[in-house]
């Protein structure tokens, strides 16, 4: 027996949507380690606003929900992405924290960046006064752009 999960039908707007609710709660809060609490203390929000209520979305959604926590808590999740960015990241970081140093550019508060995975196909990633969401390729991509978007997120 195949089991299938049913998302409502229009899934894309009801994603977009909660995508920029959840970037808005982020950028607002400024607080690193927020976006996996949202995480965790909003699972519901997620499986309400996405999927067709019935018992076998909700056990699905459930798998998929605790195979992702599981994976990101060993050290095959996060500690995978966090390795595979690392030097590159610090070397965006060198160039943007030297490129504020020749311009004398003091930041008033600090840049808060969020990482996802991959780039989200229903909502825009976003730059906005003292944050930021990149994934993982904006750091392989051209540093240059991403620089300048991130100097200008910072004020």
């Amino acid at each position: 027996m195949t089991e299938k999960i049913q998302f409502y039908d229009d899934f894309e707007l009801k994603f977009k949507e909660l995508w920029e609710n959840i970037l808005i709660k982020l950028s607002k809060k400024h607080d690193n380690g927020l976006d996996l609490t949202i995480f965790q203390e909003e699972k519901n929000l997620f499986y309400e606003k996405l999927f067709v209520p019935n018992s076998e979305s909700l056990k699905i959604y459930n798998e998929i929900y605790t195979g992702f926590e599981v994976w990101w808590s060993s050290e095959a999740g996060g500690f995978s992405v966090e390795s595979v960015i690392r030097d590159p990241f610090y070397n965006v970081y060198m160039v943007l924290s030297n490129s504020l140093n020749k311009t004398g550019r003091k930041p008033k508060k600090p840049l808060i960046i969020s990482l996802i995975y991959d780039k989200c196909l229903f909502g825009n990633t976003m730059y906005q006064p003292n944050f930021a969401v990149l994934y993982i390729m904006d750091i392989y991509g051209n540093k240059e752009e991403l620089v300048t978007n991130l100097q200008n997120c910072i004020s």
